[in-house]
């Protein structure tokens, strides 16, 4: 069973220009723990602003005239962490660049970058750094000039978990992992330590970032959750539920929008399922719909260059966020059906890995051209990065490339025929 949308070209229409465009007109913002939304629509950059996350003497360029900013002005209340996210955003074009934070008032003469996080890093960016109570520090979203997004600005000495765990429903024997991960500690302090637990009660050497679960029965069906502590105290994580289950819900596609020419979608279905996008022009002969974006990204040098084309195969991972195909004149129906991949554990361990390398990039603030080795990733698995269950020397270098952090991990086995390629970010 599946949905069929029909698309007639139907035109996106653009917003109102933000208030807080420019930064003399910025947004007073409540001291504290605040939520906020804004909008890039018609936003500009000013005259001596740089289009990416450093001061205006930086060694950044000038943006195009597709870039834009709008900013805020906040108090802190306290002294201590402060943690600055990315909750979610209408569509991904304020990946072009990210969030910020500075202080001062006269821009750009007496103004100092505090910090700032890209936002390809991961599907919920974030940054923390050192309040000083009474300080007002102005805070900026930049990107490309549309799209609508919520941000959350926090004030806690304890951790705040800034990824939470997501439900999941798994097919008997299958293969799943839960993910969390924590902020609001200084970049040079201690790690958290996190504990994993079943229906309250705690799993035994599950101390890890990332919980893994293969070969599943459905005793393990159930409430899992972490407790994430530091020196001062501990939080405990939203409840995720994993069912495991014999059979599989039929899906529905979604449509949410459209924007720059891309048409956006969401599966309506069980959560953390592998399913397949078709499209047809008749409604009688369906195909894979492989025009999704490439977003293999190589970095190399001081420009960003595709890798060699690669079929996505029309697979896409039920999630929070969308996927996208390109606008057409020719009349197209899309649909979704439920897949099952012929070797799910190996499609599982490569989620892990590009999970633990978004944990590791956002925690570290990686460059867009940094690039994690197995050792670095290692600390949010339980038994390390895991290898390929067809790789009979079950060594994890020899299973897995990692890659830089814009680009998905592959299995090396497996990478002609695109069997065991990850399509998406999943955690």
């Amino acid at each position: 069973m599946s949905a069929v949308l029909l698309y007639l070209g139907t035109p996106c229409f653009a917003q109102s220009p933000p208030i807080n465009d420019n930064f003399t007109n910025r947004i007073v913002l409540p001291s504290g723990s605040v939520t906020f939304t804004g909008t890039l629509a018609h936003a500009t950059l000013e005259e001596g602003e740089s289009s990416g996350l450093v001061d205006p003497g930086g060694s950044n360029t000038q943006a195009s005239g597709f870039s834009s900013s709008v900013w805020w002005s906040w108090t802190a209340s306290a002294s201590g962490p402060v943690t600055f996210e990315i909750l979610n955003f209408s569509t991904n074009d304020i990946r072009n660049e990210g969030i910020d934070a500075w202080t001062g008032t006269n821009w750009p003469e007496d103004v100092a970058f505090v910090g700032g996080v890209r936002s390809h890093l991961g599907r919920h960016p974030f940054f923390s750094f050192p309040a000083i109570a009474g300080t007002i520090y102005q805070l900026r979203a930049i990107g490309t000039n549309y799209g609508d997004f919520t941000l959350r600005i926090t004030e806690t000495n304890v951790p705040i978990i800034v990824i939470q765990p997501a439900d999941r429903t798994v097919l008997v024997n299958g293969s799943t992992y839960f993910s969390a991960l924590a902020a609001g500690a200084p970049l040079d302090g201690p790690r958290f330590s996190y504990q994993w637990r079943f229906n309250g009660l705690d799993l035994p050497g599950e101390t890890f970032p990332i919980l893994s679960l293969d070969n599943l029965t459905t005793n393990q069906s159930g409430n899992y959750s972490v407790i994430v502590s530091n020196a001062v105290g501990g939080t405990i994580s939203d409840v995720a539920v994993l069912k495991v289950t014999e059979t599989i819900s039929p899906p529905q596609l979604m449509f949410v929008g459209c924007s720059n020419g891309w048409y956006n979608f969401k599966i309506l279905g069980d959560l953390g399922r592998l399913y397949r996008i078709e499209s047809s022009t008749n409604l009688v002969n369906w195909s894979e719909e492989k025009s999704f974006p490439k977003d293999f990204i190589y970095p190399r040098s001081a420009y960003l260059v595709y890798f060699p084309p690669r079929e996505r195969n029309g697979m896409v991972y039920n999630d929070t966020n969308f996927f996208s195909v390109p606008q057409s004149m020719q009349q197209k129906f899309y649909r979704t059906t439920s897949y099952v991949a012929p070797n799910e554990i190996c499609i599982n361990n490569l989620n892990k890995i590009r999970c633990a390398k978004d944990f590791w990039a956002l925690e570290y603030r990686a460059s867009l051209t940094s690039t994690p080795d197995m050792e670095e990733l290692n600390p949010y698995i339980k038994n390390g990065v895991p290898f390929c269950p067809l790789d009979a020397s079950k060594i994890p270098n020899n299973s897995y490339s990692i890659g830089g952090i814009t680009i998905n991990p592959y299995c090396k086995l497996s990478f002609g025929d695109h069997i065991h390629v990850l399509e998406a970010p999943e955690y």
